[in-house]
């Protein structure tokens, strides 16, 4: 298998940061509407 290109790897970095952000968002609406 050949290695990821940086740029692609990145961008799977930047996706998984975003989706930690997103759910930390949710996590923190669902305890404030609680």
């Amino acid at each position: 298998m050949p290695p990821m290109p940086p740029r692609r790897r990145k961008y799977n970095i930047d996706v998984c940061e975003e989706e930690k952000s997103n759910s930390k968002r949710i996590k923190t609406s669902i305890m404030s509407s609680d």
